[in-house]
C-alpha cells in the first residue's frame, strides 16, 4: 500500500560554494557570478549569500509558482549546533521518518536534516542515512570543508582548488564563474575515446576533480583527504532458510524503494520497455502513486521505415510487451509510444553542453531519450522513473555463479547448471569460457583472446581517435593498466560485476541527469538504485539468480502475477536505438560535410581520425549493413567522434556545426 503522505521534501537541484580556507575574502568577488551561473535552465530560485570566509548558493528543484521567472534571492545561512554551514543537493529517503528519528522539524529541509545527522553520528551519518544526495559542509572554526556523496548519488560535485581557495559546485559552469579554468583535459578526452571510464574522479576540465559516489572528501588549508565508505566488496552475505524468503525480502524492499522514489513528486512518468526491470518497477509504482494518479509511460519505438531485423535473441519493437502490461493495470498506466522520426542526430546537444557543461557519450543516444523527456515535460510530469540499476539488483542474471562454483569446488552444481544452459556449444567450451576464463589473470585472458583472434584493433573499428594521439596522451597505457585490453563480458564474481556496472552508471549519468533536469524541468529517479535493495540483492548467492539454466530466476519469481507472462518468461532482449542504420543513412551527407569541415580545425584533426571516419561512412552499404562490425565503425566510432568534436569546439568557444 502507498506510504502515508508526509511533508513534501522540497530539495535543491544545484549547490555551489566558494571558500577561502584561510579566512580571506576572495569569495566575495565571485559569489554573485557563481550564483548567476546556477540560474540557467528550468528550475527554481537561487538562494545566495555570503558566509564566514566564503559564499554559498543553492538552486531549488521546483520552478516558482505562477509565471514568475526564477531569480537570485539574497539569503542568510545559519550554522547547526556543531558549527557547520550545510548545503545538500538531492533527497534523503523516507524524509518524514528520518526527521522523526532525528527529532527535528521536517520543514527545515534535507540540508538541515543532514546537518543534524552529522552532528549526532559524525562521519557515520552517510551510513545511517539513505538517499540520493551530495552534501557540502563548511566548519569555519576548523577551516575545514567536508563533501560527501551517497553510494547511489546521482547529484554530482565538481571541485577546483587554487591554493587555499576552494570552489565546489554541482556543475562546472559555476566553477568557471569563480575563476576555474575551462580548458579540456586531454587525458580525459583520450580515455573517453577509448571508452575507459575507470577514473571517476577525473573531470573533462584541467584542474577540476569530481567527488566520487560513496566518497567523503575533507579539505583544509594543508590539503585534502579522500575516503570511500562503501563498495560491493563490503556488502555482507544474505542467507535465508527458504528460496521463498529471498523473494519476500526483495518484495518488501521494492515497495520501500518506490516509496522513496515517489516521495515529493507531483506527476510521474517512466521509461517503460518490454524488459523485466522497467516493467517490474512500473508494477510497484502503480500501487503507490497517490490518489489514483496514472503512471505516464513512454516507450521508444524504431522509425516506421526501419525493418525488423533483430537477431533471434533480440527484438526491436517492444510495444506488444508494453501494451500487455497496461492491460493488466487498466486506468493506471497511460502508454505513449515515441518514434521520434523528426529527431536528428545531435539535436539539442549544444543545449545539453550548455546546461551541464558535460557531453553525452554519443550523438546517437539522444535520438530516443530526448524526445521521451521532452514529451513527459509537455504532459506536466516533473519526474521520470527508470530502472537503470535493475540488472545488478533484482534482475541480475547470476552467470557469475559459474566461476564462483568452480572456485568453491561445487563441481556438481557447476556441471548441472552448465548442462542446463540453452547453448549449442559443447559442455567443454561452456566450462572453459564461463567457469575457467573469468578466473584467469588479465595477462592470460589477453593471450587467449589473441590466439583465438577475438581481439579487435580499436583504431580501425570502434574508437574514432587517432592512434598517435591515444599514445601521446597516455590513453593506451591507462587502458592497459585498467585491464580493459583483457576485459571480457564475464567476470569472476557478482561483486566484481556489480562494482563495474555501478561505476559505469556514474560515468556521465549524474551530470547528464542534471542537464536534463535543467533543460526540460524533469528529474530522473531510479528506484532500483535504492541502497537497501542494492545491498540485499548483492548479498544473495548466485543460485538465487540462476537455477536450472534459467537466468534472472529471482526476478521471474518476484514478478509472477505482476507483469504479463510473455514478459516474465521472455528470454530475448530489447534493442534500444535499433533504427540507428536508418538515422545514419538519412544523415549521411550532412555527416560527411561535417567531417570535411572538421578537417579545417587543427584541434579536432589531431585527435579524431577524420579521414578514416569519412572513408568508413562512404564505404558503408547503408541500412542493410547492420552487423556488429558496421555498428562499431558507424554508430560507435562516428557517433562518438562527432560528439567529441562538437564538445571540443563548443568548449573552445567556436560555433557548433
Amino acid at each position: 500500500m502507498p506510504a502515508e503522505a508526509g511533508p513534501e521534501q522540497s530539495h535543491d537541484l544545484l549547490v555551489a560554494a566558494a571558500i577561502d580556507l584561510c579566512g580571506g575574502t576572495r569569495a566575495d568577488a565571485c559569489g554573485e557570478r557563481m550564483a548567476a551561473a546556477l540560474l540557467l535552465g528550468r528550475a527554481g530560485d537561487v538562494r545566495s549569500g555570503p558566509i564566514e570566509g566564503g559564499w554559498f548558493a543553492a538552486r531549488s528543484l521546483h520552478a516558482p509558482a505562477g509565471s514568475r521567472s526564477p531569480r537570485v534571492i539574497r539569503t542568510q545561512w545559519s550554522a547547526s549546533s556543531d558549527g557547520a554551514l550545510t548545503m545538500l543537493a538531492g533527497t534523503i529517503h523516507h524524509f518524514s521518518d528520518t526527521c522523526r528519528t532525528l527529532a527535528i522539524d521536517p520543514r527545515g529541509g534535507p540540508a538541515l536534516a543532514y546537518a543534524a545527522a552529522h552532528a549526532q553520528f559524525g562521519d557515520d551519518c552517510d551510513r545511517v542515512l539513505t538517499g540520493n544526495y551530495t552534501a557540502l559542509q563548511w566548519f569555519p572554526s576548523r577551516r575545514q570543508v567536508r563533501i560527501a556523496r551517497s553510494p547511489t548519488g546521482f547529484y554530482p560535485m565538481h571541485v577546483w582548488r587554487d591554493g587555499e581557495f576552494l570552489v565546489a559546485a554541482s556543475i562546472p559552469r559555476a566553477l568557471f564563474a569563480a575563476g576555474a579554468p575551462d580548458e579540456i583535459d586531454e587525458a580525459m578526452l583520450g580515455d573517453r575515446l577509448l571508452f575507459n571510464s575507470t577514473d571517476h574522479v577525473r573531470s573533462w576540465f584541467l584542474g577540476h576533480r569530481r567527488v566520487g559516489a560513496a566518497t567523503v572528501e575533507m579539505h583544509d588549508p594543508a590539503g585534502f583527504q579522500r575516503r570511500t565508505f562503501w563498495s560491493f566488496d563490503a556488502v555482507r552475505p544474505v542467507r535465508f532458510a527458504r528460496d521463498e524468503d529471498y523473494v519476500e525480502a526483495v518484495d518488501e524492499q521494492m515497495g520501500r524503494a518506490l516509496d522513496a522514489a515517489l516521495e515529493g513528486t507531483r506527476r510521474c512518468a517512466m521509461y517503460l520497455s518490454g524488459g523485466l526491470d522497467s516493467q517490474g518497477v512500473a508494477s510497484y509504482a502503480v500501487e503507490r502513486l497517490a490518489g489514483g494518479e496514472r503512471l505516464h509511460a513512454y516507450t521508444a519505438l524504431p522509425m516506421v521505415e526501419a525493418p525488423h531485423r533483430a537477431p533471434p535473441d533480440r527484438f526491436d519493437d517492444e510495444s506488444a510487451h508494453v501494451r500487455a502490461l497496461a492491460d493488466m493495470y487498466p486506468d493506471r498506466i497511460e502508454t505513449n509510444f515515441v518514434r521520434s522520426e523528426d529527431q536528428n542526430l545531435g539535436d539539442e546537444m549544444e543545449a545539453v553542453f550548455l546546461m551541464g557543461s558535460w557531453p553525452p557519450a554519443n550523438v546517437a543516444t539522444g535520438a530516443w531519450s530526448y524526445p521521451i523527456v521532452r514529451a513527459a515535460a509537455a504532459a506536466g510530469c516533473d519526474t521520470i522513473l527508470n530502472a537503470g540499476f535493475g540488472n545488478m539488483v533484482f534482475s541480475y542474471d547470476g552467470y557469475t555463479g559459474f566461476p564462483g562454483w568452480l572456485r568453491q569446488g561445487r563441481i556438481v552444481t557447476l556441471l548441472r547448471e552448465l548442462r542446463a544452459l540453452d547453448d549449442d556449444r559443447s559442455l567443454a567450451w561452456r566450462f572453459a569460457a564461463r567457469a575457467v576464463m573469468p578466473n584467469l589473470p588479465p595477462a592470460a585472458r589477453l593471450a587467449i583472446k589473441g590466439r583465438a583472434k577475438t581481439s579487435v584493433d580499436p583504431f580501425t573499428t570502434w574508437s574514432p581517435m587517432r592512434e598517435d594521439f591515444a599514445r601521446d596522451s597516455g590513453a593506451i597505457d591507462r587502458f592497459r593498466e585498467a585491464g580493459l585490453e583483457a576485459a571480457t563480458s564475464r567476470t569472476a564474481s557478482g561483486a566484481e560485476w556489480r562494482q563495474g556496472a555501478w561505476e559505469s552508471g556514474f560515468t556521465d549519468g549524474p551530470e547528464l541527469q542534471v542537464a536534463f533536469a535543467l533543460l526540460y524541468g524533469v528529474q530522473d529517479r531510479d528506484p532500483t538504485a535504492y541502497l537497501p535493495l542494492v545491498e540485499l540483492c548483492a548479498g544473495m548467492p548466485d543460485d538465487q539468480f540462476l537455477r536450472h539454466g534459467q537466468s534472472r530466476w529471482l526476478a521471474r519469481r518476484l514478478l509472477k502475477g505482476r507483469i504479463p507472462e510473455m514478459v516474465r518468461l521472455e528470454t530475448r532482449r530489447g534493442r534500444q536505438n535499433a533504427d540507428w542504420p536508418e538515422r545514419f543513412a538519412r544523415e549521411r551527407d550532412a555527416l560527411r560535410a561535417e567531417l570535411a569541415m572538421l578537417e579545417n580545425d587543427p584541434d579536432v584533426a589531431r585527435v579524431i581520425d577524420l579521414p578514416r571516419l569519412a572513408g568508413d561512412l562512404s564505404a558503408w552499404a547503408g541500412p542493410s549493413a547492420d552487423t556488429l562490425a558496421d555498428k562499431n565503425r558507424i554508430q560507435t566510432a562516428i557517433g562518438t567522434g562527432i560528439t567529441a568534436a562538437r564538445f571540443l569546439r563548443y568548449s573552445r568557444r567556436r560555433n557548433v556545426a
